[in-house]
């Protein structure tokens, strides 16, 4: 019998990513239609699980790159009615989290390290890592600096005013370990592929790139990419941290390689093709709405 996966977002970049990587391989994947699951009823959910029962869920319901937009609604109530249904049918939950459950005073953070959020977004992450914890069978995976052509993330806040003649604000101490969508889909393949071979290790991984940068470096890079196609028309306008605001958002990603076998990619792979794909898009765009 087909090893039956459960997509719960397929419309945001990180769920896209997943689906262009799910037809690469033979799972069976069941995406749900937009109101065919209320992910807000306990009921709804429970129904719509019973009825296609599936080996493992990847729950990316609520996710932002960026944070905003994250909401008790979005994020938690589906993950606390996911959570009690895997349980009961015995299903895996592989869930989305964030650095953000950290106070980022550190240079860089472990699994093991204590939590800390700093804002509400954070709370919200952790109390959907609390809604997992009982579950003997379940996976978070707690990502740093999420980038992407798409959506609103570390990346299009930079391209935007950089090549559209603006200033873009940076901080020359806030530092991350940058990944991809695409990258982040590559990584929850390989753990799927391990479970649905007998892989018993469960609990919460990290996944950030093999090199931290800080995002001064990061938009640096950006900047490079843009002036090698002579197209960098806006300027880096530094701004000081304040003193409640974290330092780090970098994460390690020692378990995830020695339990699954991931080996993490540097930041770099792939910029330039995304940069390519933003600038393709965008230009497009505009000579639509023109």
């Amino acid at each position: 019998m087909a090893f039956t996966i459960i997509l719960t977002d397929s419309t945001n970049p990180i769920g896209q990513a997943l689906l262009n990587q799910f037809e690469q391989n033979s799972f069976r994947v069941i995406l749900p239609a937009e109101k065919s699951v209320n992910w807000q009823d306990a009921q709804s959910v429970d129904e719509y699980f019973t009825e296609h029962m599936p080996d493992l869920v990847v729950n990316t319901l609520g996710w932002s790159d960026t944070g905003v937009g994250v909401s008790e609604a979005k994020l938690l109530e589906p993950a606390l009615n996911i959570a009690d249904v895997c349980r009961r049918i015995d299903a895996v939950p592989i869930q989305l989290s964030s650095y953000r459950v950290f106070g980022g005073e550190k240079s860089g953070y472990i699994e093991t390290d204590i939590t800390d959020p700093r804002d509400s977004v954070g709370e919200l992450f952790l109390d959907v890592e609390r809604a997992y914890a009982e579950l003997p069978k379940h996976i978070i995976l707690r990502l740093s600096w999420v980038m992407g052509w798409q959506g609103e993330n570390l990346l299009t806040r930079l391209l935007r005013p950089l090549t559209g003649h603006g200033q873009a604000r940076i901080n020359a101490e806030w530092r991350g370990a940058p990944i991809t969508h695409s990258d982040i889909a590559r990584v929850i393949i390989a753990i799927i592929k391990q479970v649905q071979y007998g892989s018993e290790n469960w609990g919460i991984f990290h996944y950030g790139s093999s090199d931290v940068c800080t995002e001064d470096e990061f938009a640096r890079e950006v900047c490079a990419r843009l002036m090698d196609r002579d197209l960098l028309n806006g300027d880096l306008v530094h701004v000081d941290r304040a003193e409640s605001d974290p330092v780090s958002a970098a994460v390690g990603y020692r378990r995830i390689m020695d339990c699954f076998g991931v080996q993490p990619r540097t930041w770099h792979q792939g910029l330039g093709n995304m940069i390519s794909t933003w600038l393709a898009e965008n230009t497009q765009n505009q000579g639509v709405a023109s």
